[in-house]
């Protein structure tokens, strides 16, 4: 019984957390918060196949601003993303869409150990997590490139 209540609680705890990983997106689905066609034709265009990270464009889709989701779409273009700095950039609910441009800047093309994550995660604000993204990034060799598109973690 005690088991089960212990197991209990760890869910609960477990939850938040989980509710706050990034799910990968495919892109072109992304377009359809835009309204005119104009738009949508534009974003269809920048989200062709295998050209953005799709955790990258599910980090996109949480800006605000059309204008600044499209500028991110094509920010991310041929580049490549860290799938767990992409969650620190796409943690926190009140950040703003150019916090989260910059901080996706930032980490695009590069490598972090997992030490280093950790150290950025325990980053209290979004702008220490920025700087020690700064610190501790390593640009990302072509041999350790990842395919584009759905990236298990």
């Amino acid at each position: 019984m005690f088991s089960l209540i212990a197991k209990s609680c760890l869910i609960f705890f477990l939850l938040p957390t989980l509710a706050l990983a990034i799910e990968p997106t495919n892109p072109v689905e992304l377009c359809d918060r835009l309204i005119t066609e104009a738009e949508k034709s534009q974003c269809l265009t920048k989200t062709t196949p295998g050209q953005l990270d799709w955790y990258a464009a599910s980090a996109c889709g949480k800006l605000q601003e059309d204008k600044n989701f499209m500028n991110c779409l094509e920010q991310i273009k041929d580049g490549f993303f860290n799938p767990q700095a992409l969650e620190l950039c796409s943690r926190s609910v009140e950040m703003t869409d150019e916090a989260r441009s910059s901080c996706l800047q930032k980490i695009k093309n590069k490598d972090y150990s997992q030490k280093q994550l950790k150290k950025c995660t325990e980053a209290t604000s979004q702008l220490a997590i920025e700087s020690c993204f700064d610190k501790s990034s390593l640009p990302r060799s072509p041999a350790s490139q990842i395919l584009r598109g759905f990236q298990p973690l």
